[in-house]
């Protein structure tokens, strides 16, 4: 006989022997711990929004108490864990309960594939210039300005000024960054494609 069967024991489909059945039958198909997901901002009856602290939960709930990870338990207060922007994964190397994982990640330079950074070398051609130059004498040796004088009888002085040769070089080398290359590392988004929902849990 199934629970709606007996919802209608003497006629009375309140009747409190068939209510009960009634939420047994629906306990066992929604047993205390089963987190489902709904658009539903608030928690539905019987339910509990995940990401929240539930005060004296061990004796309010105390199956969903029985069967929660040591984690959640705080005291008499369930700490249920925070799954905003999370998607439920089967326990393994997260353990049962437990949150991981994130939504970014930086790509450290050894898990990147083997590449080059090519560089195109500039013109680092060297230009010399030489255009000639002369040194002229002065036909007429008397007069300091001449650079030549004459001493007495000890013959002719020569006087000496500075000069430039004339020679120009230049080097054609454009403004480049060798070595290795680095950047910042920034973090990559590998967040899914999804729909947001509220994540509740069965308290009883």
């Amino acid at each position: 006989m199934s629970a709606f069967d007996l919802a209608l024991i003497d006629g009375d489909p309140w009747n409190a022997a068939a209510v009960d059945a009634v939420e047994a039958a629906i306990n066992a198909q929604c047993p205390a711990g089963t987190i489902r997901a709904t658009i539903n901002a608030s928690a539905d009856t019987g339910w509990l929004l995940l990401n929240q602290t539930v005060s004296n939960a061990q004796t309010l709930y105390p199956v969903l108490w029985g069967i929660a990870p040591a984690a959640w338990k705080s005291g008499s207060s369930l700490v249920l864990p925070n799954v905003t922007d999370r998607t439920l994964l089967g326990s393994g190397t997260t353990a049962l309960g437990a949150v991981g994982g994130a939504n970014t990640k930086t790509i450290g330079a050894n898990n990147l594939p083997t590449h080059t950074h090519p560089i195109d070398p500039p013109n680092t051609a060297v230009t010399i210039t030489d255009p000639g130059h002369n040194h002229t004498i002065p036909s007429t040796l008397s007069g300091a300005s001449s650079g030549f004088q004459v001493a007495g009888t000890g013959g002719v002085q020569t006087g000496t000024s500075s000069d430039t040769t004339g020679i120009t070089a230049s080097v054609d080398i454009a403004s480049f960054s060798s070595g290795n290359n680095t950047t910042t590392a920034t973090a990559l988004d590998v967040t899914n494609a999804h729909l947001a929902v509220t994540w509740q849990i069965r308290a009883y």
